[in-house]
Parts: C-alpha cells; sequence; structure tokens
C-alpha cells in the first residue's frame, strides 16, 4: 500500500508509524483509557484488510478515531483529535499577511485585477480576495482538496470567493424583475428597459462570480413606435463597458440572440444594431447567436447570419435552446477542474490511469460538495435580485434557497488537456473514452446525492498554465507535453481540416457542455451545413 501525505508524496506504507502514533496518545490518558497493544494490532488490520492499493494520510487518521470510537476509548480518541488538530494549526500558519501590505503598497503585479489605475475598490476586492483564500485553504476546505489544489491535480475554482455564499454563472429571467412590483419605476419603453437591465446586470454580477447570461431579444417587448433601436442598444453597451461591479471589475454577460416569433421584424432589427455595435469588440460580452429554420442558407434572414459571422461571436443550433442550454432560472455553483495530463504522466499503463483517476475524482466530489454545503442555508436576503424578485427565483424574505440547490442548479467537473492525454497514453480514441466515463462519474453521483453534477470543457489558459507548470516540476520537459505554455484547451486536437474538426468535436459535445473554436472562414455555407445537421456550438475566432 502507498501513503499519500500531506505534500503531496507517496512514500510506502509503514505500520510501525499506526502503532508509535497511539502509543503517544496514550501516555496522555489514565491506565483505564488506554489501548491495549493487542487493540492496537487490530485497529492496524483493520485499516490493512481494507486492501487499498493507494491511502491518504488523513484517510488512515479518521480509521484509527472511528475505531478507538468503537472501542470506547472515548478519552484517548480526544486526545488522538486534540493532537492531530493541534498539528494541523501549527501547518496551516497564517500567510496572508505580506500579500495584504503588497495590495495596500501597490506592490502585487501578479493578479488578474492589478491595473495602472487600480482603485480603492479594487484594493478592496483583492484584499478580501486573499483572505478568503487563506481562510478556505486553512479552515473550511478539506485539507485533501487543498493538497490536491496545490499539487495540481485539480483546481477549485472559487477559492477567491470561498467565504461568501456566491453562486458561480447564471442565466436570469429579467423579463421577470423588470414586471415586478418590486420595480418602483417600470420601463415603458426600450430605452428604459436597456438602462435597466444593465443595473439589474450589474447587480447581479456583483453577487455571484463569473458570467450572467440573458436571452436579449426577448427586451422587444418593451418596444413602442417612437423608440430608437440603436440609441437604446448604444445605452446598454456603455453602461455594461462603463458600470463597475462591487469586485471592482465589469460585468461579465452573455447575450443569447434569436429571432422571436412574436416580434419578428422588431427583433431582427435588434440584433442587426447589436451586430453593428459589437464590431467595437467588447471584452465583457459575448454573444450567443441561434442558427435556425429562418436565419439558415438561402433563407430569409440569411444575410443577417453571413454579417454576424465576420465577429467574435458563439453559433449555437437551435437544438441546444431545447437541451436547457440556455435555460432561464438556472445556475453553476461552482465548478472543480481535474488536470487529466496529471494523471496521465502519473500511470503506468491505462488499468493504473483509471485507479489514480478513480481516487482523484473522489477529492473533486469532495470539493464540490465542500461548495454545496457552503450554500445551505443561504438566505433569500444575501441577494434579493437573485432569490426574491426573480432573477432566479421569488422566494420570500428569510427563505432559504436549499431547494433551489437541487433542482435549479448543477455542480460541475472541468476538463481540459485531451490531445496531452492521447498522447501521453498513445491512444488517439482514449480521450473519447475518457469523457464518457467521467459523464457515468457524473451520473452515478447525481443518483447517489440528488445534486446536478455535469461535465464542462474548460477554455481558461490561466488554469491550464496552472497544470502545466505544476507538471513541468514535477516531470520535467517533456516533447509534446510540457513543451509549451499551456496545455490544450477543452477537447482541441489537430484536424486536417474544419469539416474533420466539427464531426469529430460533435462526439464530445452530445456529452458535455462544450464549443468548437474555429477562426474565420470563407467557407460559410459549409461551416453552416455542419453546425445545422450537428448539435454543435461554434465560437468563431478572428485572425
Amino acid at each position: 500500500m502507498k501513503i499519500i501525505k500531506r505534500d503531496g508524496r507517496i512514500v510506502e506504507y509503514d505500520r510501525s508509524k499506526i502503532f508509535t502514533a497511539i502509543s503517544k496518545a496514550n501516555r496522555d490518558v489514565r491506565e483505564p483509557e488506554r489501548a491495549s497493544n493487542k487493540q492496537i494490532e487490530t485497529i492496524i488490520k483493520h485499516i490493512e484488510e481494507l486492501n487499498k492499493k493507494r491511502m491518504l494520510v488523513e484517510d488512515i487518521q479518521d480509521f484509527i478515531e472511528t475505531d478507538l470510537m468503537k472501542i470506547k476509548k472515548y478519552a484517548l480518541a480526544k486526545s488522538y483529535i486534540i493532537y492531530r488538530y493541534t498539528r494541523a494549526l501549527v501547518r496551516k500558519n497564517n500567510n496572508t499577511d505580506e500579500s495584504i501590505l503588497s495590495i495596500i503598497k501597490n506592490g502585487n503585479t501578479n493578479n488578474d485585477y492589478q491595473t495602472n489605475n487600480q482603485n480603492i475598490v479594487t484594493n478592496r476586492n483583492l484584499i478580501a480576495s486573499e483572505v478568503s483564500k487563506n481562510l478556505s485553504k486553512r479552515i473550511l476546505l478539506p485539507e485533501k482538496v487543498v493538497i490536491e489544489h496545490e499539487n495540481g491535480f485539480i483546481y477549485f475554482h472559487d477559492l477567491e470567493y470561498f467565504l461568501e455564499p456566491f453562486i458561480n454563472t447564471s442565466t436570469i429571467n429579467f423579463i421577470d424583475i423588470l414586471d415586478s412590483e418590486t420595480i418602483t419605476n417600470k420601463p415603458n419603453n426600450l430605452l428604459n428597459a436597456c438602462l435597466t437591465l444593465s443595473e439589474i446586470i450589474n447587480i447581479t454580477s456583483s453577487n455571484q462570480i463569473n458570467e450572467v447570461n440573458i436571452n436579449l431579444t426577448k427586451i422587444i417587448k418593451y418596444y413602442k413606435p417612437k423608440d430608437n433601436i440603436k440609441e437604446s442598444i448604444n445605452i446598454l453597451f456603455q453602461q455594461l463597458s462603463t458600470l463597475i461591479n462591487i469586485k471592482g471589475t465589469l460585468p461579465k454577460v452573455n447575450f443569447y440572440l434569436k429571432i422571436e416569433k412574436d416580434y419578428e421584424e422588431l427583433s431582427v432589427k435588434l440584433i442587426q444594431e447589436i451586430i453593428n455595435k459589437y464590431q467595437n469588440d467588447y471584452q465583457n460580452i459575448n454573444l450567443y447567436y441561434e442558427l435556425n429554420e429562418d436565419n439558415y442558407i438561402n433563407q430569409k434572414y440569411y444575410y443577417l447570419t453571413k454579417e454576424i459571422m465576420k465577429y467574435h461571436i458563439f453559433i449555437v443550433n437551435k437544438r441546444l435552446l431545447q437541451e436547457n442550454y440556455f435555460q432561464e432560472n438556472t445556475f453553476n455553483q461552482g465548478t472543480v477542474s481535474l488536470n487529466l495530463v496529471r494523471i496521465a504522466l502519473s500511470s503506468s499503463n491505462e488499468e493504473d490511469f483509471y485507479k489514480i483517476l478513480d481516487d482523484k475524482l473522489e477529492i473533486v466530489k469532495e470539493a464540490l460538495l465542500s461548495k454545496y454545503h457552503s450554500l445551505l442555508g443561504t438566505l433569500s436576503n444575501t441577494s434579493p435580485i437573485l432569490w426574491q424578485k426573480g432573477a432566479l427565483a421569488k422566494l420570500n424574505k428569510f427563505d432559504k434557497i436549499d431547494k433551489l440547490l437541487k433542482n435549479n442548479s448543477t455542480l460541475s467537473i472541468g476538463f481540459l488537456g485531451l490531445y496531452e492525454v492521447n498522447k501521453i497514453m498513445k491512444k488517439d480514441d482514449f480521450s473519447l473514452k475518457l469523457i464518457k466515463y467521467l459523464k457515468k462519474t457524473c451520473d452515478n453521483w447525481k443518483k447517489e446525492t440528488n445534486l446536478n453534477f455535469n461535465l464542462v470543457s474548460i477554455y481558461d489558459k490561466e488554469i491550464s498554465s496552472y497544470f502545466l507548470k505544476s507538471d513541468l516540476d514535477k516531470f520535467g520537459l517533456i516533447k509534446e507535453i510540457t513543451d509549451k505554455e499551456y496545455y490544450h484547451l477543452s477537447y482541441e486536437m489537430e484536424y486536417q481540416n474544419i469539416e474533420e474538426q466539427l464531426i469529430t468535436e460533435n462526439k464530445y459535445q452530445n456529452i458535455t457542455k462544450s464549443y468548437s473554436i474555429i477562426k474565420q472562414h470563407d467557407d460559410i455555407e459549409n461551416i453552416l451545413k455542419l453546425i445545422y445537421n450537428n448539435t454543435q456550438v461554434i465560437k468563431i475566432k478572428g485572425e
């Protein structure tokens, strides 16, 4: 049996260390409360009879405590627990002082939020972030989760905000808010609706970590004959490019654009103005454009599709909306990503790969459940716009959001680096089999817990680089693996042409929430056919 230490080192199992640890605890209790050598031997045999290939040192300590309680050695168990806790506190010394002082003196240049125009709001957020990360690692998160995060096997996305009852992302129903009795000045035209929507987005963004998703074209219902669509969209985009949320950043928003049947011509005009405005390339705004029977090749609004494909946008097959890709009143609680490349580098063969993977998946599960438990008991008052005014729910004051955590939300396993995994395992089809295995794991966890676990592709270069640097330190420079700045994102592979790419990646999109990335291309019709005939989301990226 191999033992995984707190610092990630793997050592041989040594039964004498267990005997010594319990014997030392014996010295701190009266004779009747001490465990005999025979009882200690029984505890050791119990651990060995588990027949584990690998065990975390913390798990062994858990078994010792449980077995001491079973033989009614309560004082001894308490002594052992106190000793273990004291050692943990010594290890978990507070290390935030230097980083906080650095922020205050504008000396922290390694943070995403650091800018030349750093302001008080940003500084406060940076300090809160450092405190959250430190307390989460030292006290709030299970130690095994922290160890695997720091060793580069997993990435716990919410460390900076784990202290607060923040969700990750949301798809809000802004119409319910605008129509709500709680809105003092209900919008009576499109311009006012756009102004109010920008405020809703900013407030929502202040109460969660990442993107706010919105079906924007629904706003056309507030159109009045005297309204100027161009002016209204200008105001909306201007607001979103200048408003700063309480985290000191611009709100991140994904706008879903579709031709609304009840307002067909007006929604087309709205989309056209959004396209015109989007030429300025707003960094905090993404557009998702629905491809359907009205804007497909040679159809009535095909010109709109050709126009929008010139920019950095997402093209979404209509069927995905029906499959809840942008389902309103839903949210993601949090994401934990797996470093699949590290697992492949740590394994000697396919069987070994899945054994290590299962071990790490248990850590991921514990991390995600930690996020779920951190949100349990959250009162609707913490964010009225989300939980009371209709963005995600219409709960009463002081209601808990607990039921929404099971019915309206997800917990996500993230992945990337499948290209490198195929290289290491020397099998081109290994990655697809692996994704199916991860999806099955999510389904099994869902049955076990009644929580909605799902699988998501990760497109974050920072996280990918974090994993690669960790693996470079551990395994050194490996050709086609660690000899780069970051691993391939999501399930990116190398293809002969776009057609091969989209047909192959469609297999992954049928299993997990993801998208394909292609560069702007002259063969628009062929690309649209591939999207329209498959369940695809494609991000068009400029040169």
